[in-house]
């Protein structure tokens, strides 16, 4: 995350700046979570990549699952009602520890109803 706002601050220095991930995150510790379940529509890549930014930011992932889709014409037909699937799918796996959150990740990904 200190990455991230780093490199946003050298694009516009002195600007406040705020990323998903960043919101993301603030959200996790509001809620208090420790161990979150991770759901992305990205490719295997870019999922992994998640994977560590949260490991890195104190957080267990257990489970996680991708869509594995790679645009964002892609991203934006997935529909409700596969994220929710794929959620409890993943609340239905036999895990040593729950998960405290889910977090589905993309703003492209349509959760309003979800």
């Amino acid at each position: 995350m200190n990455s991230l706002l780093s490199q946003l601050a050298k694009a516009r220095p002195g600007a406040k700046y705020a990323s998903p991930a960043v919101a993301g995150i603030a959200a996790l510790q509001r809620m208090e979570a420790k161990r979150i379940a991770l759901l992305t529509p990205y490719g295997f890549g870019v999922h992994c990549s998640f994977l560590t930014f949260f490991r890195e930011n104190g957080f267990e992932v257990t489970p996680d699952g991708t869509f594995g889709t790679s645009t964002d014409a892609e991203i934006g037909e997935l529909r409700h009602e596969s994220i929710v699937k794929a959620a409890k799918a993943a609340k239905a796996l036999i895990h040593p520890k729950s998960p405290d959150a889910h977090f589905v990740s993309c703003t492209a990904t349509s959760t309003s109803t979800v």
